[in-house]
């Protein structure tokens, strides 16, 4: 235990000096940068507490420690990718989620990152097929639920997966998602929709709430709220369903969460007329005193 703890010690100075040197590479991205140059600094650091006590545990056998290694060379190409993403720039962006799955074929984030670089690189079908990659035996009950970035890209893949007709893999998505927000959200989404059924706007305004969900829970990597992004889905929710409680609801939860104090109380008032059932009542209500707080 006592040869531990200098150890973990020294990884975590490693670390640090790793995360501020890739600030210092992504803060001036070029359209022309080589990925695998950014990435020749990425040798020693931090792989998420898991790998971290791997590597610096002596008690680990020598068979482990290489895995140990590709998975945190594959966490920190991820890394780099999530920064490129963030900054728009998808190509840098494509090239680093490739390299981490190199690494680390089985990396859950390289894969939804490679996902989302390619639906930002407007390949849409290669990023239906990597969504459904990633997402492949995803269970929302367990490790998926703690993750509000996958959920988000889970819903993405959804929506990409109805654009491209590939309806049935759409609604799959959705009920996934659907029971992660049962237990997150506000206003819960009750039903399943039936994989059989024909594409609907309600399926797209559903997935776009679910992602908005995740997207408001979250933070991006530079430690920022993504309130923005979030209520471009509410957005984007409401123009799809404009006369649906509960999207309205969402839509005006977003608008607060933003600061828009006049245009959110404007949502929740239209989702108290639509409400015919009570679903979103004491929600709206709660929401809209606040707004109106805020508006004194």
């Amino acid at each position: 235990m006592n040869r531990t703890v200098p150890l973990i010690s020294f990884v975590t100075v490693l670390t640090i000096g790793f995360f501020v040197k890739a600030q210092t590479v992504m803060s001036k991205p070029r359209p022309d940068a080589e990925p695998s140059r950014q990435a020749s600094h990425v040798s020693q650091g931090d792989g998420g507490p898991g790998t971290l006590a791997a590597v610096a545990d002596p008690s680990v056998s020598p068979e482990a420690a290489p895995l140990a290694r590709k998975m945190i060379k594959s966490f920190r190409l991820s890394r780099l990718g999530r920064r490129a993403l963030a900054q728009s720039n998808y190509p840098v962006a494509e090239q680093f989620f490739r390299q981490a799955l190199a690494a680390y074929p089985r990396s859950d984030e390289a894969k939804t990152g490679l996902a989302q670089a390619l639906e930002g690189e407007g390949r849409s079908d290669e990023a239906s097929n990597a969504y459904r990659d990633a997402f492949k035996g995803a269970n929302p009950l367990s490790s998926y639920s703690t993750f509000p970035s996958d959920i988000a890209a889970l819903a993405r893949h959804g929506i990409v997966s109805e654009e491209a007709g590939e309806y049935q893999e759409a609604v799959k998505s959705f009920n996934m998602a659907r029971q992660w927000l049962n237990n997150k959200a506000v206003v819960p989404l009750n039903e399943s929709f039936d994989p059989k059924g024909l594409p609907t706007p309600q399926l797209r305004a559903m997935l776009e709430v679910v992602r908005g969900v995740a997207l408001i829970e979250s933070k991006n990597q530079d430690g920022q709220d993504r309130s923005a992004e979030a209520l471009e889905a509410f957005g984007q929710a409401a123009r799809l369903e404009p006369n649906d409680a509960r999207v309205q609801f969402y839509h005006g939860y977003g608008l607060r969460k933003a600061g828009q104090f006049a245009e959110a109380q404007a949502a929740f008032q239209k989702a108290a007329q639509l409400d015919t059932e009570g679903t979103v009542k004491a929600a709206t209500e709660d929401n809209l005193r606040a707004v109106q707080a805020h508006r004194r």
